[in-house]
Order: C-alpha cells, then structure tokens, then sequence
C-alpha cells in the first residue's frame, strides 16, 4: 500500500512499473468483462455449463 504521489512517481520514473500495471488492469478489466457477458446475456443453464466447464 501507498500513497496516490508515491505511486504517481514510481509509475512516471519507472516503465517497468507502468507496463506490469497496464497488465495487471487490463487482465482485471478483461474478467470484469467475462463476468458481466455471462450475466446479462447467458441463462441459468448456460451459466451453470459454463461454471461446472472451468
């Protein structure tokens, strides 16, 4: 944990830092929008196949 100007910095000085947390984000955001598709657009049975597949 940190403050918002310590990470601000380490995210400006460092890239290394910016690109693991550009992934870390963008796989968060992918789940995000996996959990949200299976929500709205499939039904309980689809949903239950999906969850007993993984």
């Amino acid at each position: 944990m940190t403050d918002v100007a310590t990470f601000r910095q380490r995210m400006v000085g460092d890239p290394e830092v910016t690109k693991a947390m550009v992934r870390v984000l963008g796989n968060i955001l992918k789940t995000s929008f996996t959990i949200i598709d299976g929500l709205a657009f499939k039904d309980v049975n689809s949903r239950l196949v999906a969850l007993l597949l993984k």
